[in-house]
């Protein structure tokens, strides 16, 4: 963790600012409440770069120039596929965190859903399942019922990428500003800005699901995939 995903951290990414001041935020509410903020383990408190660590634990994969694993399942069924059932040929989807398997627990126990409500204007609600210290989400859906969950997808061996942004923040900036009429053009243009220095969107190599209710259009759920 020190000797190679903190430099990676400190050294490779292009946060966005209001990325890092909900950050800070996050860490002046712990300081606020008094609570403890060692960490036995790195024999120091807790601190920004170890927040930033837990929000792109996703993109840990890119700090090493070999080839990703893959975790994660999902799918998304409409139409014919769920007629005759309860939804009527609306659209369901469901995802299995696959990779966040621990012995200890940890993802069960910790596990939260987050409802945010943006205090700027024009932007959309959204609930998130996700673990303490999130301010970006690869689980979330809006309240138009934009969908968008993550897959880790494995990318071949490639150099280490400069100028990564997280992959949870832009999902969560995209389920802000998209609603029910989403579709793969419209949400692959508000990705592309974030490509990092080797090409790639999600830096680690992400396939993000992403679903709109269904009301007869082509295309009510799509993927992206990426690589570094």
């Amino acid at each position: 963790y020190k000797d190679t995903f903190v430099p990676f951290l400190e050294g490779h990414f292009n946060y966005p600012s209001e990325f890092l001041k909900e950050s800070d935020a996050v860490i002046k509410g712990m300081q606020t409440s008094g609570i403890d903020m060692r960490v036995e383990a790195l024999e120091r408190d807790f601190n920004r770069t170890d927040l930033l660590a837990i929000n792109a634990y996703i993109e840990k994969r890119a700090a090493f120039p070999i080839p990703d694993p893959s975790s994660c399942t999902q799918f998304a069924f409409w139409g014919s596929q769920t007629e005759g059932s309860e939804h009527n040929g609306g659209l369901i989807a469901a995802r299995n965190m696959d990779g966040e398997c621990d012995v200890r627990k940890v993802t069960v126990s910790h596990f939260l859903v987050y409802a945010v409500d943006p205090s700027e204007s024009g932007r959309k609600r959204w609930v998130s399942t996700m673990w303490p210290g999130f301010v970006g989400t690869i689980s979330g859906i809006n309240e138009e019922g934009l969908y968008s969950m993550e897959n880790a997808g494995g990318s071949g061996p490639g150099p280490v990428p400069d100028g990564v942004v997280p992959c949870s923040w832009i999902q969560r900036i995209i389920l802000e500003k998209q609603g029910r009429d989403a579709s793969p053009e419209s949400v692959l243009k508000m990705m592309k800005p974030f490509a990092c220095s080797t090409g790639g969107i999600t830096a680690a190599g992400s396939i993000i699901l992403w679903a709109v209710p269904y009301n007869g259009q082509e295309s009510p759920a799509f993927v992206y995939e990426g690589a570094r």
